[in-house]
């Protein structure tokens, strides 16, 4: 019963005031780059995710957003602090999850190959008699002539074609109507990693342990009766939907009403703000104890002792022969194996398929989670207006069908899915069961919608990182302190994150330096040389090369990098990307963007692993790139997917 009920609504004036504000700063806001978010209510079943900002935390100089100082924290700073951590945050989620992108490209699976493998896969898991050895021959009878062993060796028919083995009704709708819909062959699970699987478990803490922990808190509250004036109006409702079977519709009605509350009041409160911060930095001190629980045990006094011990032992096998080490083995030499094995010693494939199949998991309930709180966050419009029309619909049929028939209906569901479409989902061939969609595969998770916020503000034009402007003080001497250490934590927390580097140094400033370096040089060359100034005029390429400045009326970002040849500068474009080696004046490297078919960071030295098409789009053959360090990394990284970024796939 308490999701009929939510503790943090905002009351009839905040209400008012949150709309008479909304409406003048609706269009500001959107320009910043950022769809609507909305309020994360711990107390509803549905607000089951929490944003994940875990960023190096800010917690340390945060700013104290108490409940009593409400009143002097304005309604258009509160939606600016909102905006501004939530920028951060989708930074560093793209920094952070997105490592690898690709152009995918939709394979032609011919009726043939289908054919073939759902064959192969019903032969592999049908029962058949054990296939008995094959005799060897025997030997040629002893005096025979000649001409009968020629005879008898003469080639005997080739043997009968297997009889074809008849599809069951399952495997012949699997064939015809589910094969041809599946998306194209996805990528496997990455192998198992502390790194990832620390930054898995901060996302899937804040997916479990906040809202359901507030839940079960709320419903163990209402059972024993804490508050029993609460309490008594909670148990009255449920008796009287109760009688008159009304259970069902008030279930609906509260999801549609989260959907349609967040949809016109986006913005958080400021006890809502204050949690979500309290809640990521609870997540991000839970990622780190992980990882430094299994990286501290992985070496101990106790291995290095068994390391010095092996490899006394193996120095004194060196001087016995291999045979007799083998003939001399005890039958009991399998239990020291044991005991001396260390934790250094690599794991074998099956323990390392487990791990990686156990972090594909919570990955898969972070991923549900995320997609679920981004329906209600209307992240895509699309998507979630889509969700929103079902469940209207479901609320009318369950309104007009009476109870004993929806039921049946209910149950009946559960048959159909039972008796039939599990066995269709079995008669899949293993790698076709590997590509059926995700849950909720329209929507998108945080990491997918960082690539849509980023896309977004480089299509129109504005930095990737929003610039940090100190507001004016205000006529308030409290409030003014909080957007002052408002500010400041949110540039510490900027200079933390991931997608500048950890000396702090500004490598796009360098990267204009180096730029302008080169085309002094190439102007000074040119004046000491006035014979060849008509020869050596520059193209308009490699004009756009050595001054990437905004007089060309383009948007130039330039680099420093070290490609595998020789260390230079990348300078990017709308459309073209180019290197030039430090010791010429000419582009030695010039990719259309267009043309980019992948994006790889690799290394940790921050390398960067670039995969175009040499030639037309999709006709040419595939090149690499390979970049040993790139500055800045990250936001070139961002910067390749361009406007587009709907049209890559992470992977």
């Amino acid at each position: 019963m308490s999701l009929l009920h939510n503790s943090n609504a905002p009351s009839s004036d905040a209400c008012l005031s949150r709309s008479s504000t909304s409406t003048s700063d609706s269009s500001a806001l959107r320009q910043r780059g950022v769809h609507e978010a909305s309020t994360d209510d711990d107390s509803s079943v549905f607000t089951v995710i929490g944003d994940l900002d875990s960023t190096p935390s800010a917690m340390d100089s945060q700013t104290d957003l108490s409940g009593s100082l409400e009143q002097d924290v304005s309604e258009a700073r509160l939606r600016q602090i909102y905006d501004e951590e939530e920028i951060e945050r989708f930074l560093y989620l793209f920094s952070a999850y997105v490592t690898e992108v690709r152009i995918p490209l939709a394979p032609s699976v011919s009726t043939e190959q289908i054919n073939t493998e759902l064959l192969a896969s019903r032969s592999s898991s049908s029962l058949r008699l054990p296939v008995l050895p094959k005799p060897p021959p025997l030997p040629p009878r002893p005096f025979t002539r000649v001409s009968e062993q020629a005879i008898s060796s003469t080639p005997l028919p080739p043997p009968l074609p297997p009889r074809p083995v008849e599809l069951s009704w399952s495997e012949q709708i699997a064939l015809k109507y589910i094969l041809p819909m599946l998306p194209p062959v996805s990528q496997p699970p990455p192998p198992f990693a502390l790194k990832r699987l620390q930054l898995t478990s901060q996302r899937l803490f804040l997916a479990v342990v906040p809202p359901y922990q507030a839940f079960f808190l709320s419903m163990a509250k209402l059972a024993l009766w804490k508050n029993p004036q609460r309490s008594g109006l909670y148990c009255g409702g449920f008796w009287v939907l109760w009688l008159y079977d009304f259970l069902l519709p008030a279930l609906i009605v509260r999801i549609l009403w989260e959907m349609l509350n967040r949809r016109f009041f986006p913005y958080p409160t400021l006890q809502t703000l204050q949690m979500r911060r309290k809640d990521s930095e609870r997540a991000r001190e839970f990622g780190e104890s992980i990882q430094e629980r299994l990286s501290a045990s992985s070496i101990g006094p106790k291995d290095i002792f068994q390391l010095f011990k092996s490899y006394k032992s193996a120095a004194k096998s060196k001087l016995k022969s291999v045979a007799k080490d083998f003939d001399a083995t005890p039958s009991g030499n399998d239990t020291c194996e044991d005991e001396t094995a260390t934790v250094l010693d690599e794991d074998s494939q099956e323990e390392k398929d487990i791990k990686r199949d156990l972090l594909n998991l919570l990955n898969s309930l972070a991923d549900i989670h995320e997609r679920i709180k981004n329906i209600f966050m209307w992240r895509r419009p699309a998507v979630s207006k889509k969700y929103a029309v079902i469940l209207a619909i479901v609320l009318f049929c369950t309104l007009i069908i009476p109870a004993q028939y929806l039921a049946k209906l209910i149950y009946g569901t559960c048959g159909i899915l039972f008796w039939h479409a599990v066995p269709v989902m079995a008669a899949l061939p293993p790698a076709a069961r590997a590509r059926l969609p995700a849950p909720l595969s329209d929507a998108p998770t945080d990491a997918d919608y960082a690539i849509e916020v980023i896309a977004q503000r480089i299509a129109k034009g504005e930095e990737i990182r929003p610039p940090r402007n100190r507001k004016h003080r205000s006529s308030s001497a409290r409030a003014s302190e909080i957007d002052l250490v408002a500010t400041e934590s949110f540039n510490a927390s900027s200079s933390k994150s991931q997608l500048q580097t950890n000396d702090g140094v500004d490598w796009k400033k360098w990267g204009a330096r180096v730029a302008q370096g080169k085309s002094l040089l190439g102007e000074g060359k040119q004046l000491l040389s006035p014979g060849q100034v008509l020869r050596d005029v520059p193209s308009p390429h490699r004009l756009l090369n050595l001054t990437p400045t905004p007089l060309q009326g383009e948007d130039v970002h330039t680099y420093p990098a070290h490609h595998t040849s020789s260390p230079g500068l990348i300078t990017l474009t709308a459309t073209t990307l180019y290197f030039t080696a430090l010791t010429s004046q000419q582009a030695k490297l010039i990719i259309p963007c267009e043309n980019l078919c992948g994006v790889k960071k690799t290394g940790l030295m921050k390398g960067l692993l670039i995969t175009w098409i040499d030639g037309e789009k999709g006709r040419g053959r595939e090149m690499e790139e390979k970049f040993h360090w790139v500055g800045n990394r990250d936001e070139l990284f961002a910067r390749l997917l361009g406007p587009d970024g709907a049209r890559w796939m992470r992977i």
